[in-house]
């Protein structure tokens, strides 16, 4: 089998088990913190956290993105164990909890269970210690690193996506999306983006899915988690499904166009696209 057709293999597959991983983190946290398909909130307020995360998201980038072309991975782990240390904490307790109350609800007291939450405390609190400790000293193989970051990329997605209206997170995704074609299409940021990929094979690994075949970008991952974790969590059953086939079939289009590219934009097939699937189901009564 060809190295392309192995590269693309796997990038379905990480991403599929990205949204499967966050579609059911999801489903966890409806079981402990309810139902989030509450009313809508006031139209200032969402404009104003609108463009105050759209904002924040293209600084975000424009940061991210100069530390890469100059190849801090010092930096770059640090921001990323910032990121998925409380994440792994939070994966801990949510399941943990989740867990508990698929088997506790009927007949235990919360006297009954103050061992066992104590139990998931202590393991959220070491397991978000030792995750910054090993992303820091670079100390997981790369295979391990994988895994990881598709697990807690996979929840960090699913909380925002569960956290966000609808309005914000559609917003999130277009700024996002947009800012990711402009920089690998535009030629004087796509040719500073390859010389980097090239350049700096260790600090890019600090910041994707890595294999010897492709590199997919944590944004990335992290984004289409947000996008079903947002969808099982704030959308009627069929405004779901809806999303969930538009974002998968943007991941065939991605895998489609690799074919023919050394790089391209994750996010324009599957960010936008989704982004505006759920702005039309939001204006349908």
């Amino acid at each position: 089998m060809k190295e392309e057709h192995i590269g693309l293999m796997a990038y379905e597959a990480i991403s599929l088990v990205t949204v499967a991983l966050s579609s059911v983190f999801s489903v966890a946290m409806g079981f402990v913190g309810g139902s989030n398909r509450g009313p809508m909130v006031g139209r200032s307020y969402t404009l104003s956290v609108t463009l105050l995360i759209s904002l924040l998201a293209v600084l975000g980038v424009f940061i991210f993105h100069n530390l890469l072309l100059k190849g801090d991975d010092v930096t770059l782990r640090f921001i990323v164990a910032l990121v998925f240390t409380p994440v792994a904490s939070l994966s801990v307790i949510v399941l943990g909890i989740a867990i508990l109350g698929a088997l506790y609800k009927r007949y235990a007291s919360i006297d009954q269970l103050s061992l066992p939450l104590c139990i998931i405390t202590l393991a959220a609190i070491y397991l978000g210690i030792f995750t910054s400790i090993f992303i820091l000293a670079d100390m997981l193989p790369d295979n391990a690193k994988n895994a990881v970051y598709v697990f807690y990329g996979s929840i960090l997605g699913s909380v925002l996506g569960y956290a966000m209206p609808t309005t914000i997170t559609a917003s999130l995704l277009l700024t996002l999306g947009a800012c990711d074609v402009l920089i690998l299409w535009l030629p004087q940021y796509k040719g500073r983006m390859l010389s980097a990929l090239r350049d700096n094979k260790r600090t890019i690994r600090h910041v994707s899915i890595s294999t010897n075949y492709i590199d997919i970008g944590l944004g990335d991952i992290v984004l289409y988690a947000m996008i079903s974790g947002h969808a099982i969590s704030r959308l009627t059953v069929w405004g779901s499904a809806t999303v969930i086939v538009v974002l998968i079939v943007g991941l065939l289009v991605n895998a489609y166009v690799l074919m023919k590219r050394e790089m391209i934009p994750g996010l324009m097939f599957t960010a936008i696209p989704s982004a505006l699937s759920m702005l039309i189901l939001l204006a349908i009564p």
